[in-house]
């Protein structure tokens, strides 16, 4: 780029996620010229990633899975219980004719293969900066960067985390719920192979995760509690992490036998009512950042990519502006379901499972009880939490 002429593009994407990249290779099928603006810093720690089978099918769509296959762990079953308590739930592949539920795999992972594709997609610009502020014009949206010349685009997504730098200089209003917790994800090791099985462990501190990984006996762990008990975790060395760990769990997946790679993180529900302005799209955490608990998170950001996808490829067809309000409005009606259906369900549950009222103990078991009972309940669970609508 010159340094003071501007880089003339009909897309935008700001982030340096899955969400972008995954939105970048979708969007320059369609033929569009996209900038990818992100900072050089990578994202922290090394979490792992449940990917239902919408996103498995989506990511296949843009060549990345095949590669992603032999370093993910399958998820064939899942056990949903609370501790201390009778009920159980298992939901199966099986239920809905299928050999897996899910997968797992590690975020680091999951970007080396984006990248790989990002690196052969000729319409694709990648730019190594970070945003200072936004103009607005009728036609087109000047993105200026530090250190770099500004890129002015026709419509400018948004896919940079919840500390969103574009949502602030555009002024959109976010809505944030604090749980007071903190989770902590790391990988375990235990003393059984995990077969397939994942693990969703509830508890009086809060939820227990388990996601069977590549290597037959480890798991990545997402394991929340309130901030104060996390902080005493975090300070613990490995033993007592593992034994503190091994109480509120107990022994259905084996012995702990080791964890590596732990941090921690602030658990948050943050929502923008309105996630679209003038030629201005939010999408993924930018847009909605929910609890962690059943994995939706991405999951639900991969819809959103898929249904933006499709409204731009049809755009670009009939050459229509991609920024247009009416574009941004139809996307915007599109989601609003599936988005207030996930927020609902992933803001609920942590509260439901801790509740130690009685008449909320003996409810919380009926229906676990019928959800393993009721077969068609099952299933239409099981699809709703697969992406197989």
């Amino acid at each position: 780029m010159a340094d003071n002429k501007a880089e003339i593009v009909d897309l935008t994407i700001v982030g340096g996620g899955p969400v972008a990249k995954t939105l970048g290779l979708l969007l320059a099928s369609a033929g569009w010229k996209i900038a990818m603006v992100a900072p050089a810093t990578p994202p922290p720690g090394n979490r792992a990633i449940a990917l239902n089978l919408g996103s498995k099918k989506l990511l296949s769509s843009i060549g990345v899975w095949p590669a992603l296959s032999s370093q993910s762990g399958e998820i064939s079953e899942i056990q949903v219980s609370k501790r201390h308590e009778f009920a159980k739930s298992y939901l199966r592949a099986a239920d809905i004719q299928q050999q897996q539920l899910g997968f797992v795999v590690e975020e680091s992972i999951l970007l080396k293969e984006l990248d790989q594709q990002l690196l052969i997609s000729p319409s694709i610009i990648q730019v190594t900066a970070s945003p200072t502020d936004i103009r607005n014009s009728d036609t087109d949206l000047t993105l200026n960067l530090c250190d770099r010349a500004p890129i002015q685009t026709r419509l400018l997504i948004a896919a940079d985390g919840i500390g969103s730098a574009i949502r602030q200089m555009a002024g959109l209003p976010a809505k944030q719920h604090d749980f007071h917790s903190t989770a902590i994800s790391a990988t375990v090791s235990l003393s059984e192979p995990h077969n397939g099985r994942a693990w969703e462990r509830f508890t009086d501190r809060g939820p227990i995760a388990l996601l069977p990984l590549a290597t037959a006996d480890q798991y990545s762990l997402v394991f929340c509690s309130e901030t104060y008990q996390s902080k005493q975790l975090m300070a613990m060395n490995q033993t007592d992490f593992l034994q503190e760990l091994q109480l509120q769990f107990g022994y259905s997946a084996g012995v702990f036998t080791n964890v590596m790679g732990s941090y921690a993180y602030p658990l948050l529900q943050k929502t923008v009512p309105k996630p679209v302005g003038q030629r201005l799209l939010l999408i993924g955490s930018a847009a909605r950042h929910i609890h962690p608990v059943a994995g939706q998170g991405l999951n639900l950001a991969l819809r959103d990519c898929s249904s933006l996808n499709q409204l731009l490829s049809e755009a670009a067809i009939s050459n229509a502006d991609p920024g247009s309000e009416l574009l941004l409005q139809q996307y915007n009606q599109s989601r609003l379901s599936d988005w207030r259906l996930t927020e609902q369900f992933t803001g609920r549950i942590p509260g439901l499972f801790a509740s130690l009222d009685p008449a909320t103990t003996l409810g919380r078991n009926l229906a676990i009880t019928a959800l393993e009972l009721f077969s068609p309940l099952r299933k239409a669970f099981i699809r709703r939490a697969t992406g197989q609508f």
